[in-house]
């Protein structure tokens, strides 16, 4: 009985000087990681300086007109905003 309990003493000091063994060993290196954090934050940071952003939009306008079709008034109206080259006729069924 006290020799198990020697044994899995043992084994959990070992598991553990394997444990610092392993930190110690990569703690060693610790600027390099450092030093690549910031590189890899700072290349982002540029990227998205000088990306253009790309933004996809959509919309659609509905008229309700008193009189059917809209006709020159609507067109003239929807020139006056700038939107000459969306005029189309439509029936509203209401």
């Amino acid at each position: 009985m006290i020799e198990e309990k020697k044994e899995r003493h043992g084994e959990q000091s070992e598991e553990s000087a394997n444990f610092q063994e392993i930190l110690f060993r990569h703690l060693i290196h610790w600027p390099w990681f450092v030093v690549s954090v910031i590189i890899c934050v700072a290349l982002a940071w540029g990227y998205l300086r000088v990306a253009t952003p790309v933004y996809n939009i959509s919309a659609t306008v509905l008229i309700k007109d008193e009189k059917k079709g809209g006709g020159a008034s609507m067109s003239s109206e929807l020139e006056k905003m700038g939107l000459d080259g969306f005029v189309s006729s439509s029936n509203n069924n209401s």
